[in-house]
Protein backbone atom coordinates (compact mmCIF):
# COMPACT_ATOMS: atom_id res chain seq x y z
CA UNK A 1 0.00 0.00 0.00
CA UNK A 2 2.77 2.50 0.80
CA UNK A 3 4.64 1.51 -2.44
CA UNK A 4 1.39 2.39 -4.28
CA UNK A 5 0.56 5.38 -2.79
CA UNK A 6 4.77 6.71 -3.63
CA UNK A 7 3.74 5.83 -7.03
CA UNK A 8 0.62 7.96 -7.21
CA UNK A 9 2.02 10.59 -5.46
CA UNK A 10 4.85 10.81 -8.27
CA UNK A 11 2.69 10.33 -10.90
CA UNK A 12 0.81 13.65 -9.56
CA UNK A 13 4.30 15.59 -9.35
CA UNK A 14 5.31 14.89 -12.39
CA UNK A 15 1.84 15.62 -14.63
CA UNK A 16 2.29 19.35 -12.09
CA UNK A 17 5.43 19.77 -13.36
CA UNK A 18 4.99 18.91 -16.98
CA UNK A 19 1.84 21.45 -16.91
CA UNK A 20 4.54 24.11 -15.17
CA UNK A 21 6.71 23.22 -17.87
CA UNK A 22 4.56 23.17 -20.95
CA UNK A 23 5.99 24.83 -24.18
CA UNK A 24 3.65 28.29 -25.33
CA UNK A 25 2.32 27.07 -28.86
CA UNK A 26 1.74 29.74 -31.11
CA UNK A 27 -1.57 29.90 -33.66
CA UNK A 28 0.98 29.30 -36.87
CA UNK A 29 2.37 26.37 -34.81
CA UNK A 30 -0.82 25.00 -33.66
CA UNK A 31 -2.13 24.92 -37.48
CA UNK A 32 0.84 23.79 -39.13
CA UNK A 33 0.80 20.87 -36.49
CA UNK A 34 -3.13 19.68 -37.26
CA UNK A 35 -2.21 20.38 -40.81
CA UNK A 36 0.08 17.66 -40.56
CA UNK A 37 -1.98 15.37 -38.36
CA UNK A 38 -5.65 15.61 -39.89
CA UNK A 39 -6.67 12.51 -41.73
CA UNK A 40 -9.35 14.50 -44.10
CA UNK A 41 -6.17 16.11 -45.36
CA UNK A 42 -4.10 13.27 -46.21
CA UNK A 43 -7.57 11.47 -47.86
CA UNK A 44 -8.15 14.59 -50.18
CA UNK A 45 -4.64 14.17 -50.84
CA UNK A 46 -4.58 10.67 -51.96
CA UNK A 47 -8.11 11.63 -53.63
CA UNK A 48 -5.87 14.56 -55.80
CA UNK A 49 -3.06 11.55 -56.67
CA UNK A 50 -5.90 9.17 -57.90
CA UNK A 51 -6.94 12.39 -60.36
CA UNK A 52 -3.94 12.98 -61.60
CA UNK A 53 -3.85 9.26 -62.41
CA UNK A 54 -6.78 9.28 -63.60
CA UNK A 55 -5.55 12.36 -65.88
CA UNK A 56 -2.03 10.67 -67.30
CA UNK A 57 -4.28 7.54 -68.26
CA UNK A 58 -7.03 9.87 -70.39
CA UNK A 59 -3.59 11.38 -72.15
CA UNK A 60 -1.98 8.12 -73.06
CA UNK A 61 -5.42 6.87 -74.62
CA UNK A 62 -4.28 9.17 -77.60
CA UNK A 63 -0.95 6.77 -78.31
CA UNK A 64 -1.64 3.62 -80.20
CA UNK A 65 -1.71 0.31 -78.14
CA UNK A 66 0.79 -2.09 -78.87
CA UNK A 67 0.18 -5.82 -78.12
CA UNK A 68 2.60 -8.83 -79.22
CA UNK A 69 2.74 -12.17 -78.26
CA UNK A 70 3.74 -15.68 -78.42
CA UNK A 71 2.20 -19.24 -78.77
CA UNK A 72 4.06 -22.80 -78.63
CA UNK A 73 2.84 -26.76 -78.27
CA UNK A 74 2.34 -29.82 -80.07
CA UNK A 75 -0.90 -31.30 -81.46
CA UNK A 76 -1.58 -35.13 -81.26
CA UNK A 77 -3.80 -36.98 -83.81
CA UNK A 78 -5.31 -35.56 -86.72
CA UNK A 79 -5.08 -31.90 -87.09
CA UNK A 80 -4.24 -28.81 -88.93
CA UNK A 81 -0.41 -27.96 -89.77
CA UNK A 82 -0.76 -24.55 -89.02
CA UNK A 83 2.24 -23.40 -91.64
CA UNK A 84 0.29 -25.04 -94.62
CA UNK A 85 -2.88 -24.89 -93.18
CA UNK A 86 -3.49 -28.90 -94.06
CA UNK A 87 -4.99 -31.78 -92.33
CA UNK A 88 -2.41 -34.54 -91.01
CA UNK A 89 -2.86 -37.62 -89.11
CA UNK A 90 0.97 -37.21 -87.48
CA UNK A 91 2.45 -35.29 -84.46
CA UNK A 92 2.96 -31.73 -85.33
CA UNK A 93 5.14 -29.45 -83.36
CA UNK A 94 4.30 -25.74 -83.71
CA UNK A 95 5.79 -22.20 -82.33
CA UNK A 96 4.11 -19.06 -83.22
CA UNK A 97 4.48 -15.19 -82.45
CA UNK A 98 2.16 -12.06 -83.26
CA UNK A 99 2.09 -8.47 -82.82
CA UNK A 100 -0.04 -5.85 -83.84
CA UNK A 101 -0.98 -1.99 -83.13
CA UNK A 102 -3.80 0.09 -83.19
CA UNK A 103 -4.75 3.80 -83.23
CA UNK A 104 -8.44 5.59 -82.90
CA UNK A 105 -8.51 8.08 -85.54
CA UNK A 106 -11.68 8.94 -84.42
CA UNK A 107 -13.98 8.56 -81.59
CA UNK A 108 -16.96 10.63 -81.07
CA UNK A 109 -14.88 13.24 -78.95
CA UNK A 110 -14.62 10.50 -76.56
CA UNK A 111 -11.30 11.06 -75.42
CA UNK A 112 -10.65 14.79 -75.49
CA UNK A 113 -13.49 14.85 -73.31
CA UNK A 114 -12.45 12.70 -71.47
CA UNK A 115 -9.69 14.58 -70.76
CA UNK A 116 -10.93 17.40 -69.86
CA UNK A 117 -13.24 15.72 -67.32
CA UNK A 118 -10.01 14.35 -65.54
CA UNK A 119 -8.74 17.91 -65.94
CA UNK A 120 -11.87 19.18 -63.83
CA UNK A 121 -11.37 16.47 -61.42
CA UNK A 122 -8.23 17.67 -60.79
CA UNK A 123 -8.80 20.65 -60.18
CA UNK A 124 -11.81 19.58 -58.38
CA UNK A 125 -9.73 17.60 -56.14
CA UNK A 126 -7.32 20.30 -55.62
CA UNK A 127 -9.74 22.42 -54.22
CA UNK A 128 -11.54 20.26 -51.83
CA UNK A 129 -8.28 19.66 -50.14
CA UNK A 130 -7.63 23.56 -49.86
CA UNK A 131 -11.32 23.25 -48.30
CA UNK A 132 -10.09 20.47 -45.96
CA UNK A 133 -6.65 22.65 -45.02
CA UNK A 134 -9.26 25.97 -44.79
CA UNK A 135 -11.98 24.19 -42.39
CA UNK A 136 -9.28 22.51 -40.12
CA UNK A 137 -7.40 25.86 -39.70
CA UNK A 138 -10.56 27.80 -38.70
CA UNK A 139 -11.80 24.83 -36.54
CA UNK A 140 -7.49 25.17 -34.47
CA UNK A 141 -8.30 29.09 -34.99
CA UNK A 142 -11.44 28.81 -33.32
CA UNK A 143 -10.53 26.70 -30.53
CA UNK A 144 -7.41 29.11 -29.82
CA UNK A 145 -9.20 32.07 -29.61
CA UNK A 146 -11.74 30.32 -27.04
CA UNK A 147 -8.61 29.19 -24.75
CA UNK A 148 -7.50 32.66 -25.02
CA UNK A 149 -10.96 33.96 -23.97
CA UNK A 150 -10.78 31.40 -20.76
CA UNK A 151 -7.93 32.43 -20.01
CA UNK A 152 -8.91 35.96 -19.75
CA UNK A 153 -11.95 34.75 -17.81
CA UNK A 154 -9.84 33.41 -15.34
CA UNK A 155 -7.46 36.46 -15.07
CA UNK A 156 -10.90 38.47 -14.08
CA UNK A 157 -11.93 36.22 -11.88
CA UNK A 158 -8.85 35.89 -9.85
CA UNK A 159 -8.74 39.60 -10.03
CA UNK A 160 -11.91 39.90 -8.97
CA UNK A 161 -11.06 37.44 -5.79
CA UNK A 162 -8.06 39.55 -4.51
CA UNK A 163 -10.29 42.75 -4.74
CA UNK A 164 -12.77 40.64 -2.75
CA UNK A 165 -10.54 39.57 -0.05
CA UNK A 166 -9.43 42.91 0.16
CA UNK A 167 -12.63 44.20 0.92
CA UNK A 168 -12.99 41.24 3.40
CA UNK A 169 -9.66 42.09 5.17
CA UNK A 170 -11.14 45.94 5.66
CA UNK A 171 -14.72 45.30 6.62
CA UNK A 172 -13.32 43.05 8.83
CA UNK A 173 -11.65 45.59 11.06
CA UNK A 174 -14.24 48.10 10.66
CA UNK A 175 -16.69 45.32 12.18
CA UNK A 176 -14.42 44.40 14.64
CA UNK A 177 -13.83 48.20 15.61
CA UNK A 178 -17.89 48.47 15.79
CA UNK A 179 -17.66 51.02 12.95
CA UNK A 180 -20.04 48.25 10.65
CA UNK A 181 -22.51 45.70 11.47
CA UNK A 182 -21.52 42.19 11.39
CA UNK A 183 -24.17 41.80 8.57
CA UNK A 184 -21.65 43.52 6.04
CA UNK A 185 -18.99 41.39 6.85
CA UNK A 186 -21.21 38.15 5.85
CA UNK A 187 -22.36 39.28 2.79
CA UNK A 188 -18.97 39.91 1.74
CA UNK A 189 -17.88 36.85 2.74
CA UNK A 190 -20.65 35.61 0.59
CA UNK A 191 -19.59 37.29 -2.23
CA UNK A 192 -16.11 36.08 -1.60
CA UNK A 193 -17.37 32.29 -1.92
CA UNK A 194 -18.75 33.00 -5.25
CA UNK A 195 -16.00 34.96 -6.37
CA UNK A 196 -13.84 31.98 -5.45
CA UNK A 197 -16.50 29.40 -7.20
CA UNK A 198 -16.03 31.81 -10.30
CA UNK A 199 -12.52 31.08 -10.25
CA UNK A 200 -12.71 27.43 -9.91
CA UNK A 201 -15.10 27.69 -13.01
CA UNK A 202 -12.98 29.74 -15.03
CA UNK A 203 -10.32 27.13 -14.50
CA UNK A 204 -12.50 24.06 -15.41
CA UNK A 205 -13.66 26.07 -18.79
CA UNK A 206 -9.89 26.63 -19.44
CA UNK A 207 -9.21 23.14 -19.12
CA UNK A 208 -11.99 22.23 -21.01
CA UNK A 209 -10.16 25.04 -23.87
CA UNK A 210 -7.67 23.46 -23.96
CA UNK A 211 -8.79 19.82 -24.22
CA UNK A 212 -11.13 21.06 -27.49
CA UNK A 213 -8.19 22.46 -28.73
CA UNK A 214 -5.83 19.50 -28.25
CA UNK A 215 -8.90 17.32 -30.29
CA UNK A 216 -8.77 20.05 -32.85
CA UNK A 217 -4.89 19.28 -33.55
CA UNK A 218 -5.21 15.48 -32.67
CA UNK A 219 -2.87 16.38 -30.31
CA UNK A 220 -2.60 13.70 -27.50
CA UNK A 221 -4.56 14.97 -23.85
CA UNK A 222 -1.62 14.03 -21.95
CA UNK A 223 0.94 16.20 -24.05
CA UNK A 224 0.74 19.74 -21.79
CA UNK A 225 0.18 23.00 -23.96
CA UNK A 226 -0.30 26.60 -23.34
CA UNK A 227 -0.65 29.03 -25.92
CA UNK A 228 0.77 32.41 -26.49
CA UNK A 229 -1.03 35.50 -26.42
CA UNK A 230 -0.77 37.55 -29.59
CA UNK A 231 0.11 41.32 -29.37
CA UNK A 232 -2.56 43.12 -31.37
CA UNK A 233 -2.68 46.94 -31.86
CA UNK A 234 -6.14 48.10 -32.72
CA UNK A 235 -5.48 51.44 -33.57
CA UNK A 236 -2.83 50.26 -36.36
CA UNK A 237 -5.64 47.93 -37.60
CA UNK A 238 -7.42 49.18 -40.32
CA UNK A 239 -11.20 47.93 -40.26
CA UNK A 240 -13.01 48.36 -43.38
CA UNK A 241 -16.27 47.79 -43.60
CA UNK A 242 -17.93 46.01 -46.76
CA UNK A 243 -21.35 45.92 -47.45
CA UNK A 244 -23.03 42.54 -47.13
CA UNK A 245 -23.29 41.30 -50.87
CA UNK A 246 -19.30 42.86 -51.65
CA UNK A 247 -18.45 40.18 -48.52
CA UNK A 248 -20.89 37.28 -50.47
CA UNK A 249 -18.90 37.67 -53.64
CA UNK A 250 -15.65 37.61 -52.01
CA UNK A 251 -16.44 34.55 -50.23
CA UNK A 252 -17.91 32.79 -53.48
CA UNK A 253 -14.89 33.95 -55.04
CA UNK A 254 -12.09 32.55 -53.24
CA UNK A 255 -13.69 29.25 -50.98
CA UNK A 256 -12.25 26.35 -52.12
CA UNK A 257 -15.70 24.45 -51.71
CA UNK A 258 -17.15 26.93 -53.70
CA UNK A 259 -14.67 26.04 -56.52
CA UNK A 260 -14.58 22.27 -55.89
CA UNK A 261 -18.53 22.68 -56.75
CA UNK A 262 -18.28 24.32 -59.61
CA UNK A 263 -15.03 22.36 -61.16
CA UNK A 264 -17.46 18.78 -60.37
CA UNK A 265 -20.10 20.61 -62.59
CA UNK A 266 -17.67 21.08 -65.32
CA UNK A 267 -16.07 17.42 -64.94
CA UNK A 268 -19.94 15.92 -64.92
CA UNK A 269 -20.47 18.02 -68.01
CA UNK A 270 -17.51 16.81 -70.04
CA UNK A 271 -18.29 13.25 -68.93
CA UNK A 272 -21.69 13.85 -70.60
CA UNK A 273 -20.32 14.55 -73.85
CA UNK A 274 -17.90 11.50 -73.71
CA UNK A 275 -21.02 9.35 -72.74
CA UNK A 276 -22.97 10.82 -75.53
CA UNK A 277 -19.56 10.47 -78.22
CA UNK A 278 -19.83 6.16 -77.57
CA UNK A 279 -23.50 7.13 -80.50
CA UNK A 280 -21.10 7.72 -82.98
CA UNK A 281 -19.10 5.07 -85.32
CA UNK A 282 -15.13 4.46 -83.91
CA UNK A 283 -12.77 4.94 -86.93
CA UNK A 284 -9.24 3.53 -86.31
CA UNK A 285 -6.63 1.85 -88.19
CA UNK A 286 -4.29 -1.45 -87.69
CA UNK A 287 -1.65 -3.14 -88.45
CA UNK A 288 -0.54 -6.92 -87.25
CA UNK A 289 1.83 -9.67 -88.41
CA UNK A 290 2.21 -12.85 -87.18
CA UNK A 291 4.56 -15.83 -87.81
CA UNK A 292 4.55 -19.40 -87.40
CA UNK A 293 6.96 -23.00 -87.43
CA UNK A 294 6.17 -26.80 -87.84
CA UNK A 295 8.44 -29.43 -87.10
CA UNK A 296 7.32 -31.47 -90.07
CA UNK A 297 8.10 -28.41 -92.87
CA UNK A 298 10.66 -30.54 -94.05
CA UNK A 299 7.86 -33.43 -94.90
CA UNK A 300 6.81 -34.15 -98.68
CA UNK A 301 3.14 -34.26 -99.22
CA UNK A 302 2.55 -37.28 -101.11
CA UNK A 303 -0.85 -37.50 -103.32
CA UNK A 304 -2.94 -40.30 -100.92
CA UNK A 305 -3.03 -37.62 -98.02
CA UNK A 306 0.24 -39.28 -96.85
CA UNK A 307 3.71 -37.75 -95.94
CA UNK A 308 7.44 -38.34 -96.66
CA UNK A 309 10.29 -37.05 -94.53
CA UNK A 310 12.85 -35.42 -97.47
CA UNK A 311 16.22 -36.36 -97.47
CA UNK A 312 18.78 -33.94 -97.99
CA UNK A 313 22.07 -35.02 -98.68
CA UNK A 314 24.67 -34.07 -95.81
CA UNK A 315 27.89 -34.83 -98.15
CA UNK A 316 29.70 -37.43 -100.61
CA UNK A 317 32.03 -40.27 -101.03
CA UNK A 318 34.80 -40.07 -103.05
CA UNK A 319 35.85 -43.15 -105.41
CA UNK A 320 39.23 -43.92 -106.70
CA UNK A 321 40.57 -46.85 -109.48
Amino acid sequence: MKKLVIVLFSLVLYQAQGQQSAEKWSLERCINYALEQNLQIQNAGLSLETAEIGLNQARLNRLPNITAGGSAGNRYGRSIDPTTNLFVDTRVGNIGFQAGSNVVLFQGGQINNAINQNKAAVLAAQNNMEAAEFTVATNVATTYLNVLFAKAQLENAQFQVENTGRQLQQTSRLVDAGALPLANKLDIEAQYANDELAVVNAENQLAISLLNLKQAMLLDASVPLDIEEPEIDLDAMQLNLANPGEVFRVAVTNQPSVRAAEFNYQAAEFGLKSAKGTLYPTLSVGYSAFTNYSDIRDQAFRPDGTFTTILAPIGFVGTTG
